[in-house]
């Protein structure tokens, strides 16, 4: 397998929604399609979650980042800076916010942390790297405890002196359980959306918030991370008996 061909059906399905698959990967997609209707019902739910990403961000591609965010770019970086890559071939100016598709599924980045790459000070284990890896969660990592068993509210410590919670826990319209976590680390805070599908925890939606806590809000508008999450979730969030008591089943009903 070449290092551009899918390396899963989600991957697969992305390409092809993209129009980046080759013709003759697609046509062996389509007929797949054809012959299975779980396939074709994952297309689906992930051609919807891509259009809510569309629409969330319609109006705000041509809109410029606000001088704050612009700042946090323009600072000078130590040397022990590292800066975590989000798919190079979707680089795109700092000037312009575009919806970032990543590798697997349903994917976004909003923020400063768009194709060009994000900024981590202190080393591999803050915030920024653990949200702009956005793919599997690694099974006993403390991300992974939080997501499995922390309530809403509950801070937990992640490495690199990061601190995390959960804020919500809801169904997606593809059926998978989603949780909203918030991540903060010196003056910049974190957001993401991870879902859990066939047992496995991955990070699905990514904000970036500038000191001050505030996530960038296109005039008139909620932020596109709220609007994409709003766009995803099938219903309203578990209240907090529900969410506790699917925690303690294990996520019985995934």
């Amino acid at each position: 397998m070449s290092e551009l061909e899918p390396r899963n059906d989600d991957e697969a399905l992305s390409a092809l929604l993209d129009g980046t698959l080759s013709s003759e990967a697609a046509a062996a997609l389509t007929a797949r399609l054809e012959r299975e209707p779980e396939l074709a019902a994952r297309l689906e739910a992930m051609a919807r979650a891509s259009r809510a990403v569309r629409d969330a961000y319609r109006g705000v591609v041509d809109e410029p980042l606000p001088d704050r965010v612009l700042e946090l770019l323009r600072a000078p970086h130590s040397s022990g800076d590292r800066i975590v890559p989000l798919q190079p071939r979707h680089r795109r100016t700092a000037q312009r916010w575009f919806p970032h598709a990543l590798a697997a599924g349903i994917a976004l980045a909003v923020g400063f942390g768009l194709g060009f790459g994000l900024s981590q000070r202190g080393g591999d284990s803050g915030p920024a790297a653990l949200l702009a890896a956005a793919g599997a969660v690694s099974p006993g990592s403390p991300l992974h405890d939080l997501l499995e068993s922390a309530p809403s509210g509950v801070p937990r410590a992640l490495d690199g002196g990061a601190r995390a919670e959960a804020r919500l826990t809801f169904r997606a319209e593809n059926g998978d359980w989603c949780r909203e976590l918030a991540m903060t680390t010196g003056a910049v805070s974190s957001v993401a959306l991870a879902c859990r599908r066939s047992g496995a925890w991955r990070v699905e939606l990514l904000g970036v918030e500038a000191a001050g806590g505030e996530l960038y809000r296109p005039a008139g508008g909620d932020s596109p991370f709220r609007e994409a999450v709003g766009g995803l979730m099938d219903g309203e969030p578990l209240e907090p008996d529900a969410e506790r008591a699917l925690l303690a089943s294990g996520w019985e009903s995934d």
